[in-house]
């Protein structure tokens, strides 16, 4: 008898504890999830609340970029166009070179273009300007004219008079400029020859002209205006025994700047 009664309260015993270890799991469960939210809110609030200070530096908004990059953008094509367009002075300008005009083509338009043919053949021509190059159609051309550069025309006005001395000769006279330019450094050339055409003497002399001053800061009076005379006189030594039988003259210029 005593021994059911000791096997009776072992089993009541070991119920007991069951219930009590399952009770604790249940309550373990119910508080699991109350824990978890609870976590979260401080998270949350840590995080996301409006009056906490980030402990990041924060990005600049999109529209913050997107100004700043249109800034730039405006440098860059300012520095571009400073770049690609240099700043000319007059000087630099004089350095350019057009190409000559050597044509005159009359189309049937009534348009007058000058240049320089640089293509032709049956049908067409090519036109170098100072616009850049034109294709003309031949059927279009009433006239084509060559046209010469202005140039300057120096020439003797008369006949020079001749003084005679017993060891030189002087010649004393004018000149024009029948061209369309200014002959600079002017110069009469004088030679005196036997009745063999050996030369005997020669010498020469820059002419009386007005006076210009150079870009390179050369003053000179033997420059010679368009339709202007100036006059010359050139002094020739003659230190020989041989008879001087006739002379040559000629002219020499020089265009400058």
């Amino acid at each position: 008898m005593k021994f059911y009664l000791n096997i009776l309260m072992l089993i009541t015993l070991a119920v007991n504890l069951n219930a009590c270890s399952g009770s604790k799991s249940d309550k373990n469960k119910n508080n699991a999830p109350e824990k978890t939210t609870k976590e979260s809110k401080i998270k949350n609030i840590s995080l996301f609340n409006d009056e906490t200070k980030p402990f990041y530096t924060v990005d600049p908004k999109l529209e913050e970029i997107e100004s700043e990059i249109a800034l730039l953008k405006e440098q860059v094509i300012q520095y571009q166009s400073q770049i690609s367009t240099p700043n000319f002075n007059t000087e630099v300008l004089k350095l350019l070179k057009n190409p000559g005009i050597k044509h005159e083509i009359q189309l049937s338009n009534g348009t007058t273009i000058q240049g320089v043919i640089i293509y032709e053949n049956v049908d067409q021509l090519i036109v170098e300007t100072q616009i850049g190059q034109l294709q003309i159609n031949k059927n279009e051309v009433i006239n084509t004219e060559d046209i010469l550069p202005p140039l300057a025309n120096l020439e003797f006005v008369g006949d020079a008079i001749e003084e005679v001395y017993q060891n030189k000769r002087a010649y004393k006279g004018a000149i024009k400029n029948n061209g369309l330019k200014r002959a600079d450094f002017a110069r009469v050339i004088y030679t005196l020859h036997d009745e063999n055409s050996n030369l005997i003497a020669t010498d020469s002399a820059f002419v009386s002209g007005s006076k210009y001053i150079y870009s390179s800061g050369i003053i000179s009076d033997a420059s010679i205006n368009p339709g202007d005379f100036a006059e010359f006189y050139v002094n020739i030594n003659v230190n020989t025994d041989k008879e001087i039988k006739y002379f040559l003259r000629d002219i020499r210029w020089e265009y400058f700047e």
